[in-house]
């Protein structure tokens, strides 16, 4: 059984001699306090001549060689108030509140170092270590939890500042607070496009595992909703997908229509993953797990998660591709019922999505697309049973950022768009926010023939053009070294179309979120998207782009870019702390993390070696989505 704790705290951490003498009857034994540190105590342990103590958020190491004079040697700084500690050979394993189990490395008492961290479902109060020496944790998401989120998030969408913090992008959708990562359950239903998204509600780093919940009227202004799917005993909500349900084929709708999550359980104490399901019968407002979890139990791998669900017309049954790992196929009459079809022992990847696309526009000439989390894409058949590609995998998204890619079900027929988006994932920033990472922008993603070959294409949503306000044009001009057209042009969050026509420079592009030239030059800032002439190569430089470690290999990111009857197009966004870039057809994406100053918000046209014709350009102020 775990050990129970006091959650009282104590006042002081008192040092005092063991009285080992059994007392008598009538004799009265007072421990004499020989040293104190004082501070707000919740946990203690003791390793050799060192003291852990849990003060607030923090483990604090302690040298008590000299009792009467106990003197702080090291402090580490969690996430969440330190419930209970556990010492284990030259390990302490921590219970850390809603952060979680964390795992510290005291070899060096003098310096601990924490080694690695566990993510619990709910409020972990307690740790020991069993007989196996499995770390065990006692955890739990209360109803107090869930109604003090709920609490928060009412009060930080009312806050008259909200959105408003420094690097907060301004049109790509963020949590309000916490952790974000993956897009889940995509779905459009009656008039709203909802979007769900792997959550920790009680902390700014991956852990706790539960559905966000956004919904948006035109895939561009968002309102965050209370949490959809929380933890539960068979374990934290990951990855999944949600469906309408039109002429409830479930049986939770009572002959209507309704949303139905298909969802992985990941337990944290075995890894166990299942996949179980849930529905909503209020437009995704509250949902109810299905009493029949799982509907489809582990088979045997540790990596089995991230169901997406979609109808199959031809068989008239819902499809699942789950993987993870290996991707396997399942169908189901009902959402309930699951039959495994295949395996595709050749196929392996995180958050599959699959989903049909018409070649060059043709509904009559169709493939279906497989979805390696965004990172590949292959082409194919698929047959109601099993999927055959047709070739080798193709990369669209060049960015290190782009993760776990998704698109939405149930988009009307009359629209007939297949809409796609992405986590983008944090760099590792030298600043400290309130919220962590961002979605990518919405995208629709289409099949076109290319000479040779099909290719996968992306191109922004049109809605966001809704987001247009001041605007800059010009049409056939000759761009020449050392003269920026755009020298009074300024801003924060632009959006940029431009066509060249290749003449004698050997490099143009643009130089984004540009600092003032007052500035030191180590000081400066700026991202350069670029075009080498010789090279036919288009690069994304992060070089200088302000506050946060990128890692080396990911500073300049490049793509090979063959001009189109000698002309070369961009289509770029520039937000906060982000820029898109979609250059030519769409066969190429650059999504990327960035941090510049506030104050830096000039934009240049530059060319190197020669001339270039500019054919068109317009460049956009775009609003924020979270303004009126």
């Amino acid at each position: 059984m775990p050990r129970g704790i006091n959650r009282a705290p104590l006042l002081a951490l008192l040092l005092v001699p063991l009285l080992l003498a059994a007392p008598t009857a009538h004799a009265q034994h007072e421990l004499p306090v020989v040293g104190h540190i004082g501070g707000a105590c919740y946990a203690v342990a003791v390793s050799g001549n060192y003291a852990f103590i849990g003060e607030g958020p923090s483990l604090r190491a302690l040298d008590i060689a000299d009792a009467a004079n106990p003197a702080p040697a090291a402090k580490l700084l969690f996430d969440d108030l330190v419930r209970n500690i556990f010492i284990s050979g030259s390990y302490a394993y921590v219970a850390a509140d809603t952060a979680g189990l964390r795992v510290v490395d005291i070899e060096d008492l003098a310096n601990p170092t924490e080694t690695g961290y566990y993510d619990t479902p709910g409020t972990a109060v307690d740790v020991f270590i069993s007989g196996s020496g499995r770390a065990q944790v006692e955890d739990t998401v209360t109803a107090e939890q869930k109604a003090a989120y709920n609490k928060k998030l009412a009060q930080m969408l009312e806050a008259p500042n909200r959105y408003t913090e420094e690097y907060r992008p301004q049109f790509h959708f963020t949590p309000i607070f916490n952790w974000m990562n993956d897009p889940n359950g995509l779905v459009h239903y009656e008039g709203e496009y909802h979007l769900f998204f792997q959550h920790n509600p009680f902390g700014r780093r991956w852990g706790n595992m539960s559905w966000g919940h956004a919904v948006s009227p035109d895939l561009v202004h968002w309102k965050q909703l209370p949490i959809a799917l929380w933890p539960d005993d068979l374990g934290t909500i990951f990855s999944g997908s949600a469906v309408v349900d039109p002429h409830d084929t479930s049986g939770f709708f009572n002959g209507g229509s309704g949303l139905v999550a298909i969802f992985t359980h990941h337990h944290m104490n075995t890894d166990l993953e299942q996949q179980g399901i849930a529905y909503s019968r209020d437009k995704g407002r509250t949902w109810t797990k299905y009493e029949g979890n799982p509907v489809i139990p582990n088979v045997g791998d540790r990596d089995f998660r991230d169901p997406k669900v979609f109808w199959h017309e031809s068989t008239k049954k819902w499809i699942m591709i789950v993987a993870g790992g290996k991707v396997r196929f399942y169908s189901s009459p009902n959402l309930r019922d699951w039959t495994f079809e295949s395996i595709n022992e050749e196929i392996g990847t995180e958050c599959p999505d699959f989903f049909e696309l018409p070649v060059d526009g043709d509904p009559n000439n169709t493939k279906w697309v497989l979805s390696k989390a965004g990172r590949g894409y292959l082409i194919g058949e698929f047959d109601g049973h099993a999927f055959t590609p047709d070739g080798d995998e193709i990369e669209v998204m060049l960015s290190p950022g782009p993760y776990a890619s998704q698109t939405w079900s149930d988009i009307p027929a009359g629209d007939g768009r297949r809409i796609i988006i992405d986590w983008m994932r944090p760099i590792d920033s030298a600043t400290r926010t309130i919220w962590t990472s961002s979605m990518t922008l919405p995208r629709v993603v289409g099949l076109k023939t290319f000479p040779g070959s099909l290719g996968i294409v992306h191109t922004p949503v049109e809605e966001l053009e809704t987001l247009r306000g001041q605007s800059w044009k010009w049409k056939n001009e000759t761009v020449s070294p050392r003269v920026n057209l755009l020298d009074d042009v300024r801003g924060q969050t632009l959006e940029i179309v431009a066509e060249f026509e290749l003449d004698t420079a050997r490099e143009f592009g643009f130089r984004l979120r540009k600092s003032k030239r007052k500035l030191r030059k180590d000081k400066r800032q700026e991202t350069v998207v670029g075009y080498d002439v010789a090279e036919r190569r288009l690069f994304v430089d992060r070089t200088k782009s302000g506050a946060g470690r990128i890692d080396d290999e990911d500073i300049i990111m490049e793509t090979q870019l063959p001009p189109v009857k000698n002309k070369v197009e961009l289509h770029i966004f520039v937000d906060w702390s982000v820029v898109d870039v979609f250059p030519n057809d769409g066969r190429r994406v650059f999504s990327s993390p960035i941090h510049p100053d506030p104050s830096s918000d000039g934009l240049e046209l530059y060319c190197e070696g020669g001339n270039v014709k500019l054919r068109s350009l317009e460049v956009y102020e775009l609003k924020s989505i979270w303004r009126d």
